[in-house]
């Protein structure tokens, strides 16, 4: 058994390592190692929703991940509408209007949603 402590001080190596052999390996997007993405998502949402959405869609979750990238950020921007009529379904609105944009300003990305439960 390692001595107390030990994993929590190899983990950080371990992770450093492989995002070092990945971007070696060109499997991590060029410059990746030295910068930070960095998004934002806007919800308007009546307030009693607001907290339904952030605590659950995906796209919320993963918005300090040090993996988070542009191609991720796509995947989740849309996977989000189908994950917001999900969780509005089990509210009683099954037929949601929802529009969404995905835009940069000044070096950030905003992922935005109006929704109109219905």
């Amino acid at each position: 058994m390692p001595p107390h402590g030990t994993t929590s001080r190899i983990q950080p190596f371990l992770h450093r390592s492989f995002h070092l052999l990945a971007l070696l390996a060109g499997l991590w997007p060029h410059g990746a190692w030295s910068q930070t993405f960095h998004y934002e998502v806007e919800l308007d949402v009546p307030a009693h929703l607001r907290t339904l959405l952030h605590d659950n869609l995906d796209i919320f979750k993963w918005t300090e991940s040090p993996e988070a990238n542009l191609d991720f950020l796509r995947r989740l921007f849309q996977r989000a509408p189908e994950q917001i009529r999900s969780l509005l379904a089990t509210e009683g609105y099954f037929s949601p209007q929802i529009k969404s944009g995905l835009r940069e300003e000044a070096g950030t990305w905003i992922a935005r949603f109006e929704i109109v439960p219905c």
